[in-house]
Parts: C-alpha cells; structure tokens; sequence
C-alpha cells in the first residue's frame, strides 16, 4: 500500500536577499578603502557630470582687538567660503559569469556558496587594487624617511606631523606593507591584543588589524609597496560608491546596500543558448582630500589661513627613504612659510636615530 502523495511548496529566495548576502561577502574582503570616508548614492543623487562636490567646512583666522581701544579701527572682517572635495565616479567594478543548464543541474551548488562569493571576491579586489593606487599614487606634504632599527622614533615623527598640521587625532591608522609587518610584529611597542573582540565578524580588515602603536590602529595590505607605510586619518581619502539602478527588464535584479558598500546584482536566462547569466557590479570613485594649513605668524601676531591647499591628513613613511617636509612639486604657493609656521623644516631631533655607542668594545 502506497502512501498519499505529500507536495511541499518551496519558497523563492528573493533577488534583493542573494544581493544582500553579495553586499556582505564584498565589505568582508575590503580593507584600504574601508580606511577611508565612504559615501553613497544619497549624496550622489543629484550630482553633475559624474561629480560629487563633498562639503568641507571652511577655515577662519583668529584676530585680537586691542582692549580699551579707541575704536578707530574696526575689526577685521573675513569672508567665510565652504571648500569642496571633488570626487568623481570614473569606476565601474563588476563580475560577470553564466552556467548552461548542465552546469547548473550537475556542477552547481547553489548561489551563496559558489558563484555569489566568488564574484563578491573578484569586485573587492578591483575596488581593493583602485584604493591602494590612490593611496601610492597620492600627493604628500610630508614624507618621513624610515630605518629599521629607528622604526618606534620614525613613527613618532610620522605622529609629530600630523599633530602640527593640525589633522584629527581620532580615526588613526598606520597602514603598512609586508616588510613593515614583519618588523613590528617582533616589537615590544606593539600592543598585539584582540581589539575587535571574540564576536566581532570575521572579514579581510579585523584580519589585517595587528594591533597598535603610539595611537595609530596598525593595519598590514600585502598590496601596499613592502617597504612603505602611511599614518592617516579615516579623512584623508574620501570613496565614493553606489549601485546602478536595476533595469525594469530584469525580474531577477536588485540593488542594495550593506554596510557602507552598494552593490547591484542581475541574474536572468538566456534562452537561445539555455544558460543563466549573473552579473554583479558596483559604481566608485576615490580621491585624496587637501585643506588649507591653519598657523599663528609670530611676527605680526596674527592667525592666517594658507593661500594653497596641502595634504594635511596623511604621512607617508618608506625604508629606506629621506625625510621631505614640503618640498614636493606639487606643494607650490605658500608652502616655505607654512612648513616653517607649522615647525616642519626639519625633523624633530627627539625621532632621530642614534647608534649604540661602541665606547668600551
């Protein structure tokens, strides 16, 4: 005797729930540019040319008035102007794959174990490789030329100018390539412990997190030069992202955001050829934020505000390499007066390496 045929209603797994868990997949393989201030399409909405125009707040001097005074002179009025980071969507990230009918029958496991992390993957890196050439490739105000066995003092002097140039103290990291991992990772300056905690979410960034030193989280990138490190602030490079729309043509699209990072995913069948196509992208764009240097001119005891714009949020250290306090070809206009305002002419003698006496031996 056979039994009654029992049917079971399976339900459909939504688009926006497999993009959703593409979003997550991507943001865990991330970790330069989730270093940086991240933006999203409401900002974007509404731009031109491609452009977002990100509002920095403007910079005033500070004057005195003479106490008592006859009131001859009115007060300095200055003229207060927003500055603006251009940053432009010149990046389309995507993953595009397709598995014919035997694929899918025979091969295929499903969406969340196969393909969606596979192409969640291959976007993080594009967006991955795009931060650190904007990182490398950047403009320094202030390049600190490091050693070995100086490394404590060279970060230190990396801290030194970011103080005097007036950047956040808060949302510091020391990124690093691989030859400065291996140095510190034996240093006894370096706190190792677990900062992120046992119920933090495993991702590619509290992997690279190894701990910290002189108040900078320490984060290693293998894509980074070995040999160079850089000590910024979460404001110095701004990245932009967004998913394009989902065209009304595609049932099975959808977009979506998780956690800062904007994801598109359009799945749909290709009948003539009898294979199912996923495509996953998402829009970027990155750029490098400078400000003007705010200082005090001792000789007509006045606040000033600097004429150019420099990058006052990022250091840049390399073994191997010389000390650079505004000297660069870019830093042109005002860039003399405002390294010897600031106190950066020349490094500190504190953060100066000095060999062991060898008196005795």
């Amino acid at each position: 005797m056979y039994g009654s045929l029992i049917l079971v209603a399976h339900e459909k797994i939504k688009p926006e729930k497999w993009a959703q868990v593409a979003a997550a997949l991507t943001e865990r393989e991330l970790v330069v540019p989730l270093l940086f201030t991240k933006k999203g399409v409401g900002d974007f909405k509404g731009a031109r040319d491609d452009t977002l125009n990100m509002r920095v707040p403007g910079v005033l001097p500070a004057h005195s008035y003479g106490w008592r005074n006859d009131r001859a002179q009115e007060m300095i009025v200055d003229a207060y102007k927003e500055r603006k980071v251009a940053v432009t969507f010149g990046g389309d990230a995507y993953s595009a794959t397709e598995l014919t009918d035997e694929q899918y029958e025979f091969d295929f496991d499903n969406w969340s174990e196969t393909l969606l992390p596979a192409q969640a993957k291959a976007v993080a890196r594009k967006l991955e490789y795009e931060a650190v050439d904007k990182l490398v490739g950047a403009n320094y105000s202030v390049e600190v030329g490091a050693k070995p066995e100086n490394l404590v003092n060279d970060i230190v002097e990396a801290r030194r100018a970011l103080n005097l140039m007036g950047a956040p103290k808060t949302g510091r990291t020391l990124l690093v390539g691989s030859d400065w991992d291996t140095y510190l990772q034996t240093m006894d300056e370096v706190n190792h412990a677990n900062m992120a905690g046992d119920v933090a979410a495993q991702s590619a960034f509290q992997d690279a997190l190894i701990g910290k030193i002189k108040g900078f989280n320490i984060v290693v990138s293998d894509e980074l030069p070995s040999d160079e490190a850089y000590a910024l602030t979460d404001s110095a490079f701004v990245f932009l992202n967004a998913a394009p729309h989902v065209p009304d043509s595609v049932v099975g699209g959808t977009a979506v955001s998780e956690r800062g990072i904007a994801m598109r995913w359009l799945k749909d069948y290709e009948t003539l050829r009898s294979r199912e196509r996923s495509v996953m992208n998402t829009w970027y764009g990155i750029n490098q934020v400078k400000d003007p240097a705010v200082y005090w001119d001792k000789t007509n005891t006045t606040e000033v505000v600097s004429e150019s714009e420099y990058n006052l949020r990022a250091v840049k250290l390399k073994l191997g390499g010389t000390d650079a306090y505004f000297t660069k070809a870019s830093n042109t206009g005002d860039a003399a007066k405002v390294k010897k305002a600031l106190g950066l002419e020349k490094r500190s003698a504190a953060t100066t390496y000095k060999a062991p006496s060898t008196a005795g031996h």
